[in-house]
């Protein structure tokens, strides 16, 4: 914490674990869980790898978690036409002004 900054941060040992850890958190997570019920979100099971047998097995489980349920194909084709290269060629010059932008 900023306690070694302003003295107004300094605070007892069981203020931190109790206010921080148990309330907010708590709080916290009760309310993301309920915003994931409220959208429909899928609950994903992290401990899945237990049923695989062999660590291969286990491993190939344990990255799939990490993909996306389907794969969009997207065919980008930027000369297909002289208009497409225009547009492609319009995209990357935007972004290429924004990312100068910062500088």
């Amino acid at each position: 914490t900023f306690q070694h900054w302003l003295k107004n941060f300094n605070e007892c040992w069981w203020d931190s674990w109790v206010l921080d850890v148990a309330l907010c958190n708590f709080v916290g997570i009760s309310l993301g869980m309920m915003t994931v019920r409220f959208f429909e979100g899928t609950t994903y099971d992290w401990m899945g790898t237990k049923n695989a047998k062999g660590l291969t097995k286990k491993m190939r489980q344990g990255l799939q978690l990490f993909t996306p349920a389907t794969w969009d194909s997207y065919i980008w084709n930027p000369t297909s036409s002289p208009l497409r290269f225009l547009q492609c060629a319009f995209v990357v010059i935007l972004c290429l002004v924004f990312e100068l932008n910062a500088f």
